[in-house]
């Protein structure tokens, strides 16, 4: 465990390092139904919340409390939660659009055209799910979370790009933009290096989510590879905050040289 710790610690450094975020990267862990949930997986809540309550909790508390949460389908006010990432039912008053009809969309059809588009982990395929903090995240992960600034964002997708070329692409689909749009869809597609997506309405009303935040999440099979993307982008003079060229200052950016980052920065690896 304490590898797994100090691992979870210096991605955590990484991501703060590059994107210097103004709340903690979060670790998630999903455990699959009958595998087995080891001791310091987390505590069961003491009040429902939702999942975006859940991850700003873990993301802001960063002094003297530090929870770390194990949720199942039963510790959430918002039943859209459990559905899209896989410890409940997607629920049929949910699919049918009949909740938000005449709220988000005109006629019911509308809203279920929209509901059917929302990426969700296979139905009860989960059994709880540990969120906290990944300085100090116990276990392997399988997503990584974050909120980051729109300005991040530019990094964000260009380091994705990095081995893989364009376009980057992200959906909206007015509801679930944390649980589905973030934490689901970086789950199910480990195609996507990275996946930003727009919080909801609800993610910012309750969530805890600002005007300014959207949120990024990565597969934890991804990570390394968006960690190097950064890291040569870094070496190319392009790195956040972005660099403000004035007056007849030439351009910073350049081919990417023969050391690698971590010659060329060393401490960026030190805890």
């Amino acid at each position: 465990m304490a590898d797994v710790r100090t691992r979870n610690a210096q991605r955590a450094h990484q991501l703060e390092r590059h994107l210097r975020m103004a709340t903690l990267p979060v670790g998630i862990r999903l455990w699959k139904a009958g595998e087995q949930i080891p001791p310091d997986a987390g505590a069961r809540p003491t009040r429902k919340r939702t999942w975006c309550q859940y991850l700003t909790e873990a993301r802001t508390f960063a002094a003297d409390v530090r929870p770390r949460f194990l949720v199942t389908a039963d510790d959430f006010t918002c039943q859209i939660g459990p559905g899209m990432t896989g410890l409940g039912e997607r629920l049929e008053s949910i699919l049918s659009g009949e909740h938000v009809e005449r709220i988000h969309f005109e006629t019911k059809e509308l809203a279920r055209s929209a509901m059917s588009t929302l990426v969700s982990v296979p139905e009860r395929s989960m059994q709880a799910a540990t969120i906290a903090a990944l300085e100090d995240f116990p276990v392997e992960p399988d997503i990584i979370f974050a909120a980051v600034y729109p300005g991040m964002v530019n990094r964000i997708m260009d380091a994705s790009l990095w081995y893989t070329g364009g376009p980057y692409t992200t959906s909206y689909g007015s509801l679930a933009g944390i649980c589905s749009a973030a934490t689901a869809t970086a789950y199910v597609d480990e195609s996507k290096v990275t996946v930003v997506a727009f919080p909801c309405m609800g993610s910012r009303r309750w969530g805890g989510f600002n005007d300014m935040e959207v949120a990024l999440a990565i597969n934890i099979r991804n990570f390394d590879k968006f960690i190097k993307g950064l890291e040569n982008l870094w070496l190319t003079g392009h790195s956040y905050p972005i660099g403000l060229i004035m007056g007849d200052q030439n351009e910073t950016h350049h081919e990417i040289p023969e050391h690698d980052y971590s010659s060329a920065y060393p401490y960026c690896y030190e805890r």
